[in-house]
């Protein structure tokens, strides 16, 4: 249960119960404030709020920044030129949402032509498109996607691919997933990743036979900015809601034991570090974090530095990493504690992608 759970759930007992209607609106309200902080859906689908014309500029997307106020997004300008491979002018209906969350990329008539999207992000974003609402890869219908920032490589892989479906370049800068036109049955999709963060994203699309009618391979666009943890989402403490401000018990404490914990972490978490920055009384102060949960492994307790490594990460699965914060436990075993000196506390989570954040606590210590 996430401290904030416990707030409000302790709350609900140990108030007198009046009416039991307000009861049940106070949980209701709970759980779909909960839904909302633990979904943080990435795929965006605000595409029909799209102008229609281009360039658009500072678009809001439905993918939460790496801010981490929980409500700030991240924004992109969207271009369209002409496809470099088909050559021509740009053949393309005016961009919209199609389906449930694609982005709609077709052709407005026929010919050897297509057109070419660019994404410009607010943040390097880790970026996954995939064409499975629409899956219908089919004619002579070839899609390209590249990007120029350095270090990029793209994973492409096909679902259901038929005989004359291909991927050409994979794990390069720019892929070219496409079809031969022989192939007129329905039912393939496609999906594409990039291998690191990136902030420019271009996809291409075209068609290479003359009398195939207009056309277009629609897309989702998941996008994954860095993980976060708030370790005071409604900033009580006054230290900006990703920090906190604390105190612990030199005899030991669960520093961040009942804090309103708030984490955003889209593609998992791989694991989370704890270090104490400044010890003061060398030897004698110790973190240590004493869970026992499936995949999860433990290092460093009785250190200064404690790692937590998750073997299996998987995209929206952090609900234990919020025990685990809970659990970090600070103890000061010198016979005489320095006591002016605040101890800083870094939390530093890691996605299964290498992607970070650091969240600090500043701990006031008691001698007790």
């Amino acid at each position: 249960m996430k401290a904030s759970e416990y707030k409000i759930s302790q709350k609900i007992k140990n108030k007198p119960t009046k009416n039991l209607i307000n009861i049940i609106t106070v949980v209701l309200v709970l759980f779909a404030f909960l839904c909302s902080v633990k979904s943080y859906s990435q795929v965006v689908n605000t595409w029909g709020l799209l102008s229609g014309t281009m360039p658009e500029n500072n678009f809001q997307t439905s993918s939460l920044s790496s801010v981490g106020d929980g409500v700030t997004y991240i924004t992109v300008d969207i271009s369209q030129a002409s496809s470099a491979s088909a050559g021509g002018a740009v053949n393309a209906v005016a961009p919209a949402l199609t389906l449930a969350s694609s982005f709609n990329n077709a052709r407005a008539s026929t010919g050897v032509s297509g057109n070419t999207y660019t994404y410009v992000f607010s943040e390097p974003v880790r970026v996954i498109l995939s064409s499975q609402e629409h899956s219908d890869l089919k004619g002579a219908e070839n899609i390209k996607i590249s990007s120029p920032d350095g270090g990029v490589t793209f994973k492409g892989t096909l679902f259901s691919g038929q005989s004359g479906h291909y991927i050409n370049n994979n794990n390069t800068s720019e892929i070219h997933i496409g079809s031969s036109s022989s192939i007129t049955a329905a039912g393939t999709y496609w999906e594409a990743e990039s291998s690191i963060a990136i902030t420019t994203l271009s996809v291409e699309y075209y068609s290479t036979d003359a009398a195939e009618a207009a056309t277009g391979e629609p897309f989702t666009m998941n996008l994954a900015a860095v993980p976060y943890v708030r370790l005071d989402n409604d900033n009580s403490t006054g230290a900006g809601g990703i920090n906190i401000n604390s105190s612990a018990c030199t005899s030991g404490t669960e520093v961040f034991d009942g804090t309103d914990l708030v984490i955003a972490a889209p593609q998992g978490i791989q694991r989370i570090e704890f270090n104490l920055m400044n010890e003061q009384n060398a030897g004698e102060e110790e973190l240590s974090v004493h869970i026992t949960k499936p995949n999860l492994s433990i290092t460093g307790n009785g250190t200064t530095m404690v790692t937590v490594t998750n073997s299996l990460p998987a995209p929206d699965d952090f609900d234990d990493y919020d025990e685990v914060i809970n659990e970090l436990y600070y103890v000061n075993k010198a016979t005489t504690p320095e006591l002016a000196t605040s101890r800083i506390i870094q939390v530093t989570i890691y996605d299964q992608f290498g992607n970070s954040s650091t969240s600090t606590g500043t701990i006031s210590l008691v001698e007790a």
